[in-house]
Order: C-alpha cells, then sequence, then structure tokens
C-alpha cells in the first residue's frame, strides 16, 4: 500500500477549457503528486438530463484524442493541434507540470471491460470503486489488467491501482457504524437526487444503464460495507478490512473519502488521526 496525500482540486479543468477543450469531468491535477484522474468507464460519464447520449465509440475515440492532447500541452511548449474533435493553433499551458515527463493519467474503470485493458495497454494507472462494481466482476478484471500491463511491455509491478473507499473510524465500533451509517444515508440520498431523473431511461448505445440506475437506487450503507466499500470499526477492524482489500486487489492505493454526507469536523479529523496513528504503521512492509 502506497501512501500520499489525496489533497486535489479540480483546476485542470478550467485551464484545459480556455484553450477550447471541453472534456467533461477529465482532468484532476493533484497538488502534491500531480496526478490527472481520466474517468474513462462510459457508466461513470453519462450526458446532462436532456441531452442526447453520444456514440459509444465516439465516446472513445474522444477519450483518446483528449488524453493525447492533454500530453501533448503538459510536455510541449507550443501546441498546434488539428484533429477530429478538437483544434487547437500555437496553444502554451500554463503553469507548467512539474514531474517529468508528465503527471501519470489514471483511469477510473467501473464495469467496462475495454476501459480496464484500453488503461493497461497505455500504460496507465486505474482508478476503481468497489462498491460501485458487481462483486467478483471487478476482482477479475483487476486481475486482467496487471497482467495486460505486463504484456503490453510495461515493467511489472509498476502499474497502480487506486481504490475509492468510503472510511469512517471510532475507537468504539458501535459509535463507527452508526456514525457511519447516519452520514452516507445522506450522501446516497444526495446521490439519488442526481440519477433518479435517468430512471426508465434506455440508450441502445448504453446498454444496462438503466440497471446501473436502479443498483445506485436500492444501494445503502449496509450493502457499502459488505461489498467492501468501506472501512469502518475501529482501527483494528480497519486493519483487517484493509488487508482484506489487499488480498483482493493487490498492492493499492487508497483514496478515502472522510468527510462527506454533512459529517462534522471533529468526525473527520478523528478518523484521519487514528487511521494515521494505527492503521498506517500496521502497513509499513507492504509499503
Amino acid at each position: 500500500m502506497r501512501h500520499y496525500h489525496d489533497l486535489r482540486i479540480e483546476f485542470f479543468y478550467n485551464l484545459l477549457h480556455r484553450v477550447g477543450i471541453t472534456v467533461g469531468r477529465v482532468i484532476r491535477d493533484a497538488l502534491v503528486d500531480r496526478l490527472a484522474h481520466v474517468p474513462a468507464d462510459e457508466e461513470s460519464i453519462v450526458p446532462e438530463v436532456g441531452q442526447e447520449f453520444p456514440p459509444r465509440k465516439e465516446r472513445r475515440r474522444r477519450l483518446a484524442e483528449a488524453i493525447r492532447l492533454i500530453r501533448l500541452l503538459w510536455t510541449e511548449e507550443r501546441v498546434s493541434h488539428q484533429g477530429k474533435f478538437w483544434n487547437l493553433e500555437d496553444v502554451r499551458l500554463m503553469p507548467r507540470v512539474v514531474q517529468k515527463p508528465h503527471p501519470p493519467v489514471w483511469i477510473a474503470a467501473i464495469s467496462t471491460e475495454e476501459s480496464f485493458v484500453y488503461a493497461a495497454k497505455n500504460g496507465f494507472n486505474l482508478m476503481i470503486v468497489p462498491y460501485a462494481g458487481k462483486p467478483g466482476q471487478l476482482q477479475e478484471f483487476v486481475k486482467m489488467y496487471r497482467r495486460l500491463w505486463a504484456e503490453s511491455g510495461h515493467e511489472p509491478g509498476a502499474e497502480q491501482v487506486q481504490v475509492a473507499q468510503f472510511c469512517y473510524l471510532s475507537e468504539n465500533r458501535a459509535e463507527a457504524q452508526a456514525g457511519f451509517e447516519r452520514i452516507c444515508r445522506k450522501y446516497l440520498e444526495v446521490f439519488a437526487d442526481a440519477v433518479v431523473s435517468w430512471k426508465g431511461t434506455t440508450s441502445d448505445q448504453y446498454p444496462g444503464y438503466d440497471k446501473m440506475v436502479a443498483s445506485i437506487l436500492a444501494t445503502t450503507p449496509e450493502k457499502i460495507v459488505q461489498q467492501g466499500g468501506a472501512f469502518v470499526g475501529t482501527p483494528e477492524d480497519v486493519v483487517g478490512q484493509l488487508r482484506a482489500c489487499i488480498d483482493t486487489f493487490g498492492v493499492i492505493e487508497p483514496s478515502m473519502q472522510i468527510n462527506f454526507g454533512g459529517s462534522k469536523d471533529a468526525e473527520a479529523f478523528r478518523t484521519l488521526e487514528l487511521f494515521a496513528a494505527k492503521v498506517m504503521p500496521e502497513f509499513r512492509k507492504v509499503s
């Protein structure tokens, strides 16, 4: 398990928008590790209500061109580009990236096999959300990703898999479980409000999307914990849950939400402090 500061802001998107690139939630750059996050899984990027579903193949081509263009903007002083979806003329991206040759690209994937294949073959790191995927299927996709990474000529073991998790700790197990359930229910209520308008919507470009919406609406805090999508309990509980996650997916980078659903600052700080003091030391050998 690798540890890093997960402090991120959505500023790269705004920079790229200035030069005429509108690629949705395409770039997230980290202040510390200079990470780029590109959500490539089609189920996680859907049009706003009232918009048409673009053809799935076109979305993949748009993504590929966007990543090529972003990497050019990162590595070249000035960029001119004539593409199928975007055209640039003598553009210089500011501020310049610090990491050389450029920040790593992270592909978010949930349940589309081609997203895992695309990430592996191109040497992109992977971001997954356990509670949003099908039990067992996500584990197999991650295994396939690691295998294809090595088969594609990339250094075996250099791939990174980030796992998005909720996290809530307390020295008292019952307190942790009750606190997580309270704020997670609020989080899910807001999430449901965002997707309920798509209930019953179908498209031949996105088969099964209606089922995914139904699954989101049926999600509960208990299901999230059962599916390994949250680290909840005492520090000792979370150590065991984290070991189980590593057993399932291999070496991971946990990306944990600790302040969500209207949680109090004191709750978030307690989780952070307990995780740093009593959980992280147990994984020094792994890191």
